[in-house]
């Protein structure tokens, strides 16, 4: 099947405004003219002369740095410095050049299509902000997507406010190799006509998270070439969302080891067509607060989302993109790496990933001795990468006055249980936008990211399992 991205937009015509004039084609305009067209103030405006940025060395060193990155006012080399005067004035829709070849250096060492279409680059405000554009750009009201049973719950809105109908397809919490169901996915699409909804359209979108959320499972490359075979056989255009994919949890022992896992794992190496649209950001690594991210995709799929963002958006943070690009410039330039500036972004991103290891790794040697596994109230089940991992809870079978599997009002109990002894989760419940998932959801989300202290994280665990324990105890009593 021949894949034309155009079959995949929606009809709305993105026509941005402006009232710039454009010169006839050959024509010599003055070569220093005196701007009084666009409102855009002279840098001398500015409160701000420099920036002094001090670093860490690694996640939760608090030692004061006596290297510290310094942003000035000007610098002369605009595809490879990124100064206050360029970044806090009105900047390019698409973002501003330095950052754009810094992404387009990250792209270059991790992802290699193997179409001949090449990619392009796109600047967000983070990933929601990413996946909103992108629907803007390609869903119409009434458009199915396909979506994980069980997945990041903030996506929901956006598709449903557009109009989009969320379609569920099952995962799996047991390993990385069977973590979506492909039969089911596959039997779905293979039978749309005739099955469960037949009424509705056919999806042209599967949104997916690789580094799954909530589970902390990541997709093999046996399941991305399915899905990505499913895709070419329904002519799907696949949006991957992999904002923790740079957190890894094993095999950390080199740089070496962890450069190795975290190359060619996007579905952007498997793509031929040009139907892969790969979004991530900076927040999970640098900051939240930053909100700053990007898309890659082929040069027809940006110039329609960079048109979205001229209309409603313009430009990211200015302040976002000057210390972004600028303290992973500094990280480079530490490791001797100026001319491959990327490296100093995996560098941190791998410091990231063994801080999480850690946590990780103290977290499952509790919950491996724990009353509630020795008692059989929880299962196992460790995560690859990301920040976040599931702990199923073995209810006994409970149902609702429809007779279907409901453990709602179960964790209700439990929930309150661990609220009243101190700690915190996220019910599986709300990670789904499917009634009957939310309903048989039979695991709470745990975050490894939140508390600044080891200590206290052994606390939280603790604390969980008297919870489940007492639990359990008082339901026996009943």
């Amino acid at each position: 099947m021949t894949f034309d991205i155009n079959l995949h937009f929606n009809s709305t015509l993105f026509k941005p405004t402006d009232f710039y004039s454009t010169n006839p084609p050959g024509f010599e305009p003055h070569p220093n003219p005196i701007a009084f067209d666009g409102g855009r103030p002279n840098n001398g405006f500015y409160p701000i002369e420099s920036i002094q940025v001090n670093l860490k060395s690694k996640p939760f060193d608090h030692t004061i740095s006596n290297d510290p990155v310094l942003i000035t006012e000007v610098s002369e080399d605009k595809d490879h410095e990124l100064d206050i005067k360029t970044a806090l004035q009105y900047g390019d829709a698409k973002g501003s050049r330095p950052l754009l070849n810094l992404v387009d250096n990250i792209t270059q060492q991790l992802h290699h299509p193997k179409h001949t279409l090449g990619l392009d680059y796109l600047l967000t405000s983070g990933s929601g902000d990413s996946l909103t554009k992108i629907l803007q750009a390609f869903l119409s009201p009434g458009d199915t997507i396909l979506v994980e049973s069980y997945t990041y719950t903030p996506i929901f809105a956006p598709i449903t406010t557009l109009g989009g109908v969320l379609i569920p397809y099952k995962v799996n919490f047991t390993d990385g190799d069977s973590i979506v169901d492909i039969n089911y996915l596959g039997n779905l699409l293979e039978n749309w006509e005739s099955g469960e909804y037949k009424h509705l359209r056919k999806p042209k979108l599967i949104y997916t998270v690789p580094t799954q959320n909530p589970s902390g499972l990541t997709q093999s490359l046996r399941i991305r070439k399915s899905i990505y075979d499913l895709a070419e056989t329904h002519d799907l255009v696949i949006l991957e969302d992999d904002p923790d994919s740079y957190i890894k949890l094993h095999n950390l022992e080199s740089f070496d080891n962890y450069l190795a896992q975290i190359k060619n794992e996007s579905y952007l190496n498997l793509d031929t067509a040009g139907r892969v649209i790969h979004f991530e950001t900076f927040s999970k690594l640098i900051s939240p607060g930053i909100r700053l991210g990007y898309i890659i995709a082929i040069p027809q799929i940006i110039e329609r989302i960079t048109k979205v963002s001229k209309i409603f958006t313009k430009a990211t943070s200015g302040y976002s993109q000057l210390i972004i690009f600028n303290i992973i410039k500094h990280w480079a330039e530490q490791i001797n790496s100026k001319d491959n500036i990327s490296l100093g972004y995996f560098n941190w991103s791998y410091k990231v990933s063994l801080e999480y290891q850690s946590r990780k790794n103290l977290v499952f040697s509790l919950l491996s001795s724990s009353k509630s596994l020795a008692k059989g109230y929880i299962s196992l089940v460790e995560p690859d990468g990301g920040m976040f991992f599931i702990l199923p809870v073995n209810f006994p079978f409970t149902s609702n006055n429809e007779g279907n599997e409901d453990y709602t009002a179960e964790w209700e109990k439990l929930r309150l249980i661990s609220v009243k002894n101190g700690v915190k989760f996220i019910l599986g419940s709300l990670m789904s936008f499917n009634e009957k998932d939310s309903q048989r959801a039979k695991f709470a989300r745990i975050t490894l990211a939140n508390e600044d202290d080891l200590n206290k994280i052994e606390v939280g665990v603790n604390r969980l399992d008297q919870s489940i324990v007492e639990y359990f105890e008082v339901e026996s009593q009943k």
